[in-house]
């Protein structure tokens, strides 16, 4: 969201920064929170500085997943303008031309080497890379596209109770009400920044905010600002 305020929607139907969207930001954050310390599973236990080391590469990929997002949503705007497939093409062949060296470095200096996997293995990574990767990201990027990167991001957050739900269904995990609470906030928080970005509700709701509390408050809250030349809906008129 820091990135997107940055760098905002130039269209009329978009809105910025609002105390609604921090707080249903804010209920999803809380929600994975949740369902993150349900999950039973019980990792190995590390060391602090390998725990300060993940924190740290976390935090660099999010910014970077941010930015990236952002970017990419100001500088298509419309999916009309971009070729999906062109794209992702594009993006694999930076991949391999970019990284190949990097693996060549590492299997040189022994500190990743590389064993060419079983058929069996072989197959499940290609499946993954159809399925979790290709396809995923196609979906992930057109509803960027088609939304913002927000609502996309928030979206993405649900992967987090699906996993663990799928881990429940393959017996690998016990579900207790934390989870329940964990998934309850973030599905509540991802339609309510869809709700937040639907604009004739949000043009209702900037109007009765704006006639109990005035325009001032409404747009803290909403982070709304309708032009000058727009016609608003009335309370008796919706």
């Amino acid at each position: 969201m820091m990135f997107e305020q940055m760098l905002p929607r130039t269209d009329s139907d978009s809105s910025g920064f609002s105390v609604f969207k921090g707080l249903l930001i804010l209920m999803s954050v809380c929600g994975v929170g949740f369902v993150s310390l349900s999950d039973t599973h019980k990792s190995e236990d590390m060391g602090g500085q390998r725990k300060l080391q993940g924190d740290v590469i976390a935090l660099i990929s999010a910014a970077f997943y941010g930015a990236y997002l952002v970017f990419l949503e100001k500088k298509i705007g419309n999916e009309e303008r971009c070729n999906m497939m062109m794209f992702f093409g594009f993006v694999g062949l930076c991949n391999i031309v970019l990284l190949s060296p990097v693996c060549i470095v590492m299997q040189i200096l022994s500190s990743e080497a590389f064993v060419w996997p079983a058929a069996r293995p072989f197959m499940y990574l290609c499946l993954n890379a159809i399925v979790g990767t290709v396809l995923s990201d196609y979906l992930w990027i057109y509803s960027t596209l088609l939304t913002s990167p927000l609502v996309a991001t928030l979206g993405l957050s649900l992967t987090i109770p699906t996993a663990v739900m799928v881990d429940y269904l393959w017996g690998n995990v016990e579900i207790d009400s934390g989870f329940m609470l964990g998934m309850g906030l973030v599905l509540i928080a991802f339609v309510g920044i869809n709700l937040a970005s639907y604009m004739p509700l949000l043009k209702w709701l900037y109007e009765w905010v704006r006639s109990c509390a005035g325009v001032k408050v409404a747009y803290i809250l909403l982070g709304y600002k309708p032009d000058a030349s727009e016609n608003m809906p009335t309370i008796h008129e919706v």
